[in-house]
Parts: structure tokens; C-alpha cells; sequence
């Protein structure tokens, strides 16, 4: 069976990039003005919640377990964008 795996064979230059991107990606989808995150924000904010869990599981994933299945890394991160969605509009936007 062909196993995709998230190798990146130890290359400092790409560890770096990955980190760049990563950071871009976190700091992009905050709600500030002028930000995609604002516009996603006030279209949708559980699309916003959404994604921002799923980038934060993509980048946990890919800092830590490197050696994951693609298909596992996608599936665990869109798990983890809908947990953190669902805790955050149950749990903490009723106590606001």
C-alpha cells in the first residue's frame, strides 16, 4: 500500500519555512481589521473558529508528528477545527 508521508527529510531550510508559514497562517485568520480574518469573522464566525482550530491542529501536527499519513493529518486537523469551533460557541460565547 503507498503511504503519503509528511517527511521533510531534516532540511533547516525548510523547518524554517514551515515555521514562516505556520506563523502567517495563525496571524492572518486573527479578527483585525484589514486581516482575512476580519472579513472571515464578520461573515462567519463559526467559519472563523472553524479554521483557525483546523490551522492550529495542521500546524500541531506538522511540528510534532512528522511522520503522519496525509489522509490523518487532514482528517485530525478538521476534527480539531470543529472541536475547537463547537467549545468555544457552546462554552465560552454563552458566558459573554
Amino acid at each position: 500500500m503507498l503511504k503519503f508521508l509528511l517527511f521533510f527529510s531534516g532540511s533547516a531550510l525548510i523547518e524554517k519555512a514551515i515555521l514562516v508559514n505556520i506563523a502567517f497562517a495563525i496571524s492572518n485568520m486573527l479578527p483585525i481589521p484589514k486581516l482575512d480574518g476580519a472579513n472571515v469573522f464578520f461573515a462567519s464566525p463559526f467559519v472563523n473558529k472553524f479554521s483557525f482550530g483546523s490551522i492550529i491542529g495542521v500546524s500541531f501536527m506538522l511540528l510534532y508528528f512528522k511522520t503522519l499519513a496525509l489522509a490523518t493529518v487532514i482528517v485530525s486537523a478538521l476534527l480539531l477545527g470543529l472541536l475547537f469551533a463547537v467549545f468555544y460557541f457552546k462554552l465560552l460565547e454563552e458566558r459573554i
